[in-house]
């Protein structure tokens, strides 16, 4: 049996990672099994059972007006991205990234650990945890261990394959996924917006990626639908016309033609070629080129001005890009 919200229900065939505050339909769970889908976030009403809604309580909290608890006191500031203002007090009490130490060891009002880049250091979860932090999180030289690799460059920098960086820091060149993510009942491959290679989270995993057959029950398989839409040959519907290309050309995890307006314009060839701007694709399919960031990543707390090929053009996000 599973409980929730005071309601005892047979947990058989539900979402394994319900709570975890992510809707996982329709790619990592089937549709219908996860109760954090439930709700309709940021829309104003507050839909949780104890509100008088019909949804699980604690599956929307940003318009119930609160801060998920897990997430207060733990040195990152959630407002007003994830949490409603007011809601994450203690940690927000600092300027971030002002080139200030607001800290009170420091002489500042705030707690310690809720100014970290401005007072010099990388929060101690956030070193050697795989994940390089420098520069955007933290200020350059403080998260060494995770930030000795390039991710993604299809070389492995790990000591023990020739490389300089420590073992288990740059897992995705080198082929593995971490042993604490194996058998977590989550599945961490890219497919599915994880940090590992396919094919090496298999027991999570249901669905074995690209190999030309489709694992769905559309198909006669056994997996949840959504869960091998490559080689079912399709995109997930919540990726298609959102104005990001995912087709495997352009660096996404879809098949070719599957995400058809929003892989419209050549990326990166130096022509903008949205229809404003007298092309023909779609508005917001092709902003590297024509030269600005997309809106929901504007002043969001994150640097989109990278290298990657979904990033922004230099300059283009100024605001959240300054140190």
């Amino acid at each position: 049996m599973i409980c929730l919200s005071n309601r005892c229900v047979d947990g058989r065939g539900l979402c394994p990672l319900n709570g975890n505050r992510v809707c996982d339909e329709p790619v990592s769970c089937p549709v219908g099994t996860d109760a954090d889908c439930c709700a309709t976030v940021e829309d104003g009403v507050c839909e949780e059972t104890s509100d008088g809604g019909q949804c699980p309580d604690g599956t929307d909290w940003f318009d119930c007006g609160y801060c998920p608890p897990e997430w207060l006191d733990d040195g990152f500031c959630d407002e007003p991205d994830a949490c409603p203002l007011n809601s994450d007090s203690v940690d927000c009490c600092a300027q971030v990234y002002d080139g200030v130490c607001d800290e009170s060891s420091k002489g500042g009002e705030c707690p310690d650990g809720t100014d970290s880049f401005d007072c010099g250091y990388c929060p101690e979860s956030w070193i050697s945890d795989g994940f390089c932090d420098e520069p955007d999180l933290c200020p350059e030289g403080t998260d060494a261990d995770d930030c000795c690799i390039k991710p993604g460059d299809g070389v492995c920098d790990e000591v023990d394959m020739g490389g300089e960086c420590t073992q288990g820091s740059d897992w995705y060149d080198c082929g593995y996924c971490p042993p604490q993510w194996l058998g977590d009942g989550f599945c961490d491959e890219i497919q599915v917006g994880g940090y590992c290679p396919h094919n090496t989270d298999s027991e999570d995993c249901c669905a074995t990626w690209g190999d030309e057959v489709c694992e769905e029950p559309s198909e006669g398989g056994e997996c949840p639908t959504g869960s091998d839409y490559f080689d079912c040959g399709y995109c997930v519907p919540q990726w298609v016309n959102d104005g990001i290309c995912d087709e495997v050309g352009q660096g996404g995890p879809c098949p070719v033609g599957s995400d058809g307006e929003d892989c419209c314009a050549t990326w990166r060839d130096g022509t903008c070629e949205e229809e404003s701007m007298g092309g023909t694709c779609p508005d917001g399919s092709d902003w590297y080129d024509c030269e600005y960031c997309r809106a929901p990543w504007l002043e969001d707390g994150f640097c989109q001005e990278t290298q990657a090929i979904w990033a922004c053009p230099e300059g283009s996000d100024s605001s959240d890009c300054e140190p």
